[in-house]
């Protein structure tokens, strides 16, 4: 039994240096437990403790260690059984590895202790039934997909190592903290970044990633920066760093925790300077300085020369590229073509027919064609990210939440923020990259259940079209309406309009406006795409629908009236009459088709009314209940609404006083005598 509290104590006593700067973790151990353990002279623990001892990973019979070794001195590994007494083990003979960077023995009882041929972190690992043993000297190289750096390498060699011996952790540097990097993916290389295959037994073989990345499941979120963050080597989703700039890259591991991190020091800028537009051309699109030719989208600043677009590519035609839309100074390839095909005469082209993400590079001389990752997300996804499914031309997602919708793709060759490759959906129906003015893009609401399906041979966006009228229901809360002037197509705009029922319940609804002949409307119990919008229902009054929207017949003011319980719509010219002071009053249509005036005959109270031929079909739908005023003060034309008492119950108007109300801006004129 071998009691190394005394042993350490006396250690201590002879050198505390050698105590504070190498013999880690000294904690009292009274008997060695069980187990596999590295010591001796040229590592920091020089006797069997805790800190030292192998561990199992996921192979039971393969036991590790990673320990920072001197190059002077020897080590040796102590197997302890339960007596809890070191039997010491050396060097045996080699044993042939395929991995140059790693050296393997066997173990012999009592031989000559390990050396290593330089300082430095290595992993030891055991074969405990076989009794053998690897040494894998650790190095990191930062490594590119493409090149890193302006002379044109694809890696970065960490070669400046430090190890702190106070907390015990080991630092790998680029040899210049202030290197010029080139944007894009990359991992850290364990040496040559081979995977390792030790033998376990005779038919199986334990496997050593050497392969370091960052922990996020998406690439555009493995990035570092400049405070530590934990790798992983179980992981294929590679780190990503976006923008050209002089950093210092630095990985550590901790030996007491066993933990690997990495920084990357520095902040990057975008390239000024280049061609501010690009326009792609060619017989996949159409002749130069015409409508065919495509305008590509600015990916993170304009003039850095980046560009980017979702594009439906046809095998063997051929693709163009110009800083102007006359093709001028058309390109059909740059310096570095990735997933491009070049046909006989040096012009882009693909093999297979689909969609694409074409991106630009005009700073690295880059083109790629890229399979595209799509993806939504946002409160129509419950704040989920979920990607867009792709057949033939089309994309497609189905919302889980009524709310707003984010559309984006993601390219292998940018790393920065995922609004930089934002599109969205403009008068719902065409698609449109708005490039660096994202906080242009308005919010793009779509009601739970609606699938979304965008058809990029031709940039169009379909909500699903009308929705059928089984699923409309009899009742509801509320019922917009948008078009040409409400809203222009977009659901969340102010303009959008807001129906009234007054006292008719849930299932009928009016709005009284000024319409232009030949302007498109749309109908919703959602103020979201999708779902819930409609332009029919079995009884078509006086309009007609062409493509699933309403068509204003012409210019007027008009009643839209949406009976849910009868299932009809009317669009009928506006009546709107009523009394003051025992004296009819009568609104008749200026010659601007947008304004109706009346001069009231008597003085008093007055109460107006709308009118067109569909109400009087309705049952129960006495005028009391869709009665409508101005407001005297504020000069407004509001609707009385449920709940509400008389409108302007105490206010009197004059005899001879002229109203005019302007059916656009629902605001009156008021002309007293």
């Amino acid at each position: 039994m071998i009691k190394l509290k005394h042993i350490v104590t006396m250690l201590c006593v002879l050198g505390a240096t050698a105590c504070t700067e190498n013999n880690i973790a000294y904690d009292e151990v009274v008997n060695v437990p069980e187990g596999v353990y590295l010591s001796g002279g040229s590592s920091e623990f020089s006797l069997p403790i805790e800190t030292g001892r192998l561990t199992a990973g996921s192979h039971a019979n393969m036991l590790s260690i990673r320990a920072w070794l001197k190059k002077d001195g020897h080590f040796q590994i102590s197997f302890v059984g339960a007596d809890g007494q070191p039997v010491a083990y050396g060097k045996g003979g080699d044993i042939a590895l395929s991995n140059v960077s790693a050296k393997a023995y066997s173990l012999i009882k009592g031989g000559e202790g390990f050396s290593v041929p330089a300082e430095g972190l290595y992993q030891i690992v055991v074969n405990k039934q076989r009794k053998e043993l690897t040494v894998i000297p650790i190095q990191f190289t930062m490594q590119g997909d493409n090149a890193l750096t302006a002379d044109g390498s694809n890696d970065v060699a960490l070669s400046n190592v430090t190890y702190d011996k106070l907390t015990h952790v080991v630092t790998w540097s680029n040899a210049d903290s202030t290197q010029q990097l080139l944007p894009g993916k990359y991992v850290f290389n364990m040496n040559d970044g081979k995977t390792l295959y030790l033998r376990d037994d005779d038919t199986v073989n334990d496997t050593l990633s050497a392969v370091f990345t960052g922990t996020a499941a998406a690439e555009r979120t493995n990035q570092l920066n400049d405070t530590y963050q934990p790798l992983t080597n179980q992981s294929d989703v590679k780190l990503k760093f976006p923008l050209k700039g002089q950093y210092s890259v630095q990985v550590q591991y901790s030996v007491l925790t066993g933990k690997f991190t990495a920084r990357m020091g520095g902040k990057g800028v975008e390239v000024t300077g280049l061609a501010n537009e690009l326009y792609m051309g060619g017989s996949n699109f159409g002749a130069w300085n015409t409508d065919k030719v495509v305008k590509m989208a600015p990916v993170g600043a304009v003039g850095n020369g980046e560009f980017w677009r979702l594009c439906y590519l046809q095998a063997g035609q051929t693709v163009e590229w110009s800083t102007s839309k006359d093709g001028a100074n058309a390109f059909s390839s740059l310096q570095t073509m990735q997933g491009v095909t070049l046909d006989g005469s040096g012009r882009a082209t693909v093999k297979t027919s689909g969609l694409y993400v074409v991106y630009v590079n005009l700073d690295r001389k880059l083109i790629s064609f890229e399979t595209p990752k799509v993806y939504a997300a946002g409160a129509a996804l419950a704040d989920k990210e979920e990607p867009l499914a792709l057949n033939g031309t089309h994309l497609s997602v189905e919302t889980t939440e009524t709310g707003n919708l984010n559309l984006f793709a993601t390219s292998a060759q940018n790393a920065r923020d995922w609004t930089t490759m934002q599109f969205t959906v403009r008068n719902g129906k065409e698609v449109v990259y708005p490039g660096v003015a994202t906080n242009e893009i308005p919010p793009l609401p779509v009601a739970k259940g609606t699938t979304v399906t965008l058809d990029m041979a031709d940039n169009t966006a379909d909500f699903g079209g009308t929705t059928p009228e089984n699923l409309i229901p009899e009742g509801v809360n509320q019922l917009y309406m948008t078009g040409d002037d409400f809203g222009n197509w977009d659901w969340n705009a102010p303009e959008v309009a807001s129906f009234e029922n007054g006292y008719a319940g849930a299932s009928r609804w009016f709005y009284i406006t000024y319409l232009r002949g030949g302007t498109t409307l749309e109908f919703s119990t959602e103020k979201a795409f999708g779902k819930g919008n409609f332009a029919k229902l079995k009884t078509v009054t006086d309009y007609s629908v062409v493509n699933n929207r309403v068509v204003v017949p012409s210019d007027g003011i008009y009643v839209i009236f949406v009976a849910l319980d009868s299932r009809e719509i009317a669009i009928q010219p506006l009546k709107l009459s009523g009394d003051c002071g025992g004296s009819s009053v009568l609104f008749t249509a200026n010659a601007d088709e947008r304004t109706m005036s009346a001069t009231l005959a008597k003085g008093g109270r007055m109460r107006i009314y709308p009118d067109i031929p569909a109400f009087k079909k309705a049952q129960k739908f006495s005028s009391w209940k869709r009665e409508v005023y101005v407001d005297p003060v504020s000069k407004d034309f509001l609707y009385r609404k449920n709940g509400e008492g008389e409108p302007n119950k105490d206010y009197v108007w004059k005899a001879g006083t002229k109203i005019t109300i302007d059916f656009v801006s629902k605001k009156a004129t008021i002309s007293e005598p």
